[in-house]
């Protein structure tokens, strides 16, 4: 549903709005669930796209950046995980 939305506009309000704020977080996260995006082009477009604002990537490193600590990252996600189970 969200890359063929994505084939008609360049974010999910046709501007860039809360609609991406709010739902990139969540797709961006689609391995950690176990969804694929090969083959999604318009979704794969917008997930860099968005990805690349100073203020998401500002944003990603809230409390911590975990780019910095993959052993840290890794732990987060278990805990995560855990939470949700």
């Amino acid at each position: 549903m969200l890359d063929r939305r994505l084939g008609e506009v360049e974010h999910l309000a046709g501007e860039y709005s809360i609609a991406d704020i709010a739902t990139w977080p969540w797709v961006v996260i689609h391995g950690w669930c176990g969804v694929e995006t090969d083959g999604l082009d318009n979704l794969q477009r917008w997930l860099g796209s968005v990805g690349e604002r100073p203020a998401v990537q500002a944003g990603r490193k809230v409390p911590v950046d975990m780019s910095l600590n993959e052993d840290r990252a890794q732990e987060t996600i278990r805990s995560a995980r855990k939470m949700l189970a």
